[in-house]
């Protein structure tokens, strides 16, 4: 399996098995001749009609940029940098499933947790659920009782 960029008429040499980055996205050369998409570009819209765009992509998948700004095959590249910051373990692609379900060894997606900076159960928000509630409770009451007594 090699990795190729697309000739800028949009027609490649690949073979069965080859992966074919184009302004349309990553497709998969089929043994029959055909194309599979496994993957769209890292763009807004997930395609360029720029071909000095694609070949910075292509670029940055050969030399392994990190798979969240370079494209899932990225990651079979062994060292790659995140875009968080950091690096992540080595990461090789086991495979891609019909659907275009990547499976890899060596990322662990519970070890990158998210730290909101705040504490939900704080004394301060428990109060303000308290007064909250109870202005809901008020304005029940005038609701229901049209505001006589």
């Amino acid at each position: 399996m090699a990795y190729l960029l697309a000739n800028p008429d949009g027609t490649s040499n690949a073979k069965a098995g080859d992966i074919v980055y184009t302004g349309g996205g990553v497709y998969q050369k089929n043994a029959d001749g055909s194309s599979t998409k496994i993957d769209v570009l890292p763009t807004q819209t997930g395609k360029t009609s720029s071909y000095s765009d694609l070949t910075k992509i292509y670029n940055d998948v050969i030399a392994g940029v990190g798979a969240s700004k370079a494209g899932l095959n990225s990651g079979t590249k062994n060292a790659v940098s995140g875009a968080i910051g950091g690096s992540y373990a080595a990461v090789t692609q086991k495979q891609i499933d019909a659907n275009g379900i990547v499976t890899v060894d060596g990322y662990d997606p519970y070890a990158y947790t998210a730290d909101p900076g705040w504490d939900a159960s704080g004394i301060g928000n428990i109060l303000g659920y308290i007064v909250v509630g109870l202005v809901g409770l008020v304005v029940l009451d005038r609701v229901m009782m049209g505001g006589r007594r």
